[in-house]
């Protein structure tokens, strides 16, 4: 996973392979909820042809 690091946020980019790791690992709720909606939102985008780089 590569990461993007700023003086005040950490992001971590993933593939959907590992979001779902990521997932099924998670024990927080909401964490794990979260995490679903952004692989959701990931997967419907990749569906309608348009693929965020």
């Amino acid at each position: 996973m590569e990461k993007i690091e700023t003086a005040r946020l950490c992001l971590t980019l993933a593939s959907n392979e590992e979001m779902e790791r990521i997932i099924a690992a998670e024990t927080d709720a909401e964490l794990k909820k979260a995490y679903g909606d952004m692989l959701q939102a990931t997967e419907n985008t990749e569906q309608k042809g348009r693929v965020l780089s």
